[in-house]
């Protein structure tokens, strides 16, 4: 694509840009999936998994992926809540 224009954050110029972009959209989704579930299965808590859960620095830092909407405890929350319940 030119010009990708998403529904929230800034335009994506050009294949490259839309590229990384959307491939660290997908690695942050994976990740905290990923990590979620993992400390699940060890038996932690929704509180410890909300207070021990950290973005590698790549991720945290990237300005795409800053929140627009939410903070990362709430999306934490609500991956938290589909899978076990309240």
């Amino acid at each position: 694509p030119q010009v990708v224009i998403p529904g929230r954050g800034r335009l994506l110029r050009g294949e490259q840009d839309a590229r990384k972009t959307l491939e660290a959209n997908r690695e942050i989704v994976e990740y905290t999936v990923d990590q979620v579930e993992r400390r699940l299965l060890e038996g932690q808590s929704a509180e410890e998994i909300v207070h021990g859960f950290h973005l590698p620095p790549h991720l945290a830092s990237n300005p795409d992926l800053q929140p627009y909407y939410h903070t990362i405890d709430w999306v934490l929350r609500g991956l938290i809540s589909k899978r076990v319940g309240y």
